[in-house]
């Protein structure tokens, strides 16, 4: 069962590291991320390690940064 929580990908890369960003699309994609936007992948599982690991094998580990994250209630729901 789903704990609740999403894996939140983000990366970073200067204009010059395209090879680098299209290896770490490719792992992303391979560990099933979906894009949310410009450098932002998200997964409904924890994805972490297996994508830590990858990026590692692909030289391209410091070029993102992983969160393990729930979703916020809103006003209405936190007030009652």
């Amino acid at each position: 069962p789903w704990d609740g929580q999403w894996t939140i990908v983000q990366f970073r890369a200067g204009t010059e590291d395209r090879v680098e960003r299209e290896r770490l699309r490719e792992v992303l994609r391979a560990e099933g991320f979906a894009a949310a936007g410009a450098g932002l992948y998200l997964h409904p599982r924890d994805r972490s390690a297996r994508l830590l690991a990858a990026a590692s094998g692909h030289g391209v580990r410091d070029m993102l940064e992983v969160f393990r994250g729930t979703r916020v209630a809103d006003a209405a729901e936190v007030t009652g």
